[in-house]
């Protein structure tokens, strides 16, 4: 008698899709060269139907009080929040947050006016 084949299941890691869009200092509108970031996440929002991202704005350390950083990159959650649901993507699948500028995702203070998208 043959012992019958044991299947395995093969476990495959989520893949993280990060876009960063970056703003001009002080700015919340989404520029001409980072809009096809929008459409690439977009896209992968499409291809991945259980996807779900979080947006967080960041504003650069520096350039305005902490209340003003707050708003800017709050505004800049907002934009990209809109953005991706005016082209279809379901505000249930997406979380907005806001870091301010005290958290900063990039060690030059030139790199940090940003929303980030990660997708879980």
């Amino acid at each position: 008698m043959v012992p019958a084949p044991v299947e395995t299941k093969k476990e495959v890691a989520a893949e993280e899709f990060r876009r960063d869009i970056f703003f001009t200092i002080g700015n919340s509108v989404i520029a001409q060269s980072q809009a096809s970031k929008i459409t690439e996440i977009v896209n992968y929002m499409k291809e991945n139907p259980d996807a779900k991202i979080t947006l967080t704005g960041y504003a650069d350390k520096g350039t305005g009080s902490d209340a003003i950083n707050d708003k800017v990159a709050a505004r800049r959650a907002q934009t990209v929040y809109n953005a991706l649901a005016a082209k279809g993507v379901a505000k249930s699948r997406m979380i907005k947050k806001s870091a301010g500028s005290r958290v900063q995702p990039y060690s030059e203070n030139g790199m940090n006016r940003v929303t980030i998208c990660i997708a879980k």
